[in-house]
C-alpha cells in the first residue's frame, strides 16, 4: 500500500495563505471515519466531512481531475494571492492512495463550504457548540426545485457589512480565471446562518 501527497509545498503554501492550522487540520482528519463517507447524488463522488462539521471536506476525484488540478495549480495560487476575497473553494491538499491489491483512490482536501462563517464562528460555537446552518442551498439545483425562491420569494436583504464582503470585482475575477483555465464551475452553495445573539 502507498500514500502519495501531491504538490506538498504548493498546498502547504495555500493552507498558510488561508490561515489554516495544519496541525489542527491533521488532528481532525485522524478523527474522521471512513464509515461516514457520503455519496454525492449528482457527481457520484464520495465525501467525508470533518467531525466538527467545519474544518474540511475530503472528496474523491478522478485521475483526469487530479491532472487538471496539477496543471492549474500555479495559476490558482496566483489568483488567490491577487484576490484574497475570492469565492472559489479553497483546496488544502491532493492525495493518491493505493492499496495492497493495486486499487487507486484520488482525493482532494477542501474547505467545508457549508461551515460557519469565520467572522463569527467562535462566538457562534460558544453559544451553540453543535450549531448547524439555518439552511443550505445548492444554487445549481435552483432551476429544478426552486428551493431558494420558494423560501425567500423576495430575495435576501444584505446589510452593509455583508455587501462589503461580497465583492463583485472578486466574483468577476473568479469567472475570468475559470474561463482562462477552461473550467466550468457549476456548483454554487449558499449557506445561511443565524448570527449569535440574534433575536
Amino acid at each position: 500500500a502507498s500514500f502519495t501527497v501531491i504538490a506538498p509545498r504548493s498546498f502547504a503554501y495555500l493552507r498558510r495563505m488561508a490561515k489554516v492550522d495544519s496541525a489542527s487540520l491533521l488532528l481532525e482528519l485522524t478523527k474522521a471515519h471512513a464509515g461516514e463517507l457520503r455519496t454525492a447524488a449528482k457527481s457520484g463522488c464520495s465525501l467525508l466531512y470533518s467531525g466538527d462539521g467545519r474544518s474540511f471536506v475530503l472528496k474523491t476525484v478522478s485521475r483526469s481531475e487530479v491532472r487538471q488540478l496539477r496543471q492549474m495549480l500555479p495559476a490558482y495560487k496566483t489568483h488567490l494571492e491577487k484576490h484574497p476575497g475570492s469565492l472559489l473553494c479553497r483546496i488544502y491538499g491532493c492525495f493518491t492512495f493505493r492499496n495492497a491489491q493495486g486499487s487507486v483512490l484520488h482525493a482532494v482536501l477542501m474547505d467545508c463550504l457549508s461551515g460557519a462563517p469565520a467572522g463569527f464562528v467562535d462566538s457562534l460555537l460558544a453559544e451553540k457548540p453543535k450549531a448547524q446552518p439555518f439552511r443550505v442551498f445548492d444554487i445549481k439545483s435552483e432551476f429544478q426545485d426552486g428551493g431558494f425562491c420558494r423560501h425567500f420569494p423576495g430575495g435576501l436583504e444584505l446589510d452593509d457589512q455583508v455587501k462589503a464582503s461580497f465583492c463583485k470585482d472578486s466574483l468577476a475575477a473568479d469567472v475570468a480565471f475559470l474561463a482562462s483555465e477552461g473550467v466550468v464551475d457549476y456548483s454554487v452553495l449558499l449557506s445561511l446562518w443565524e448570527a449569535p445573539n440574534a433575536k
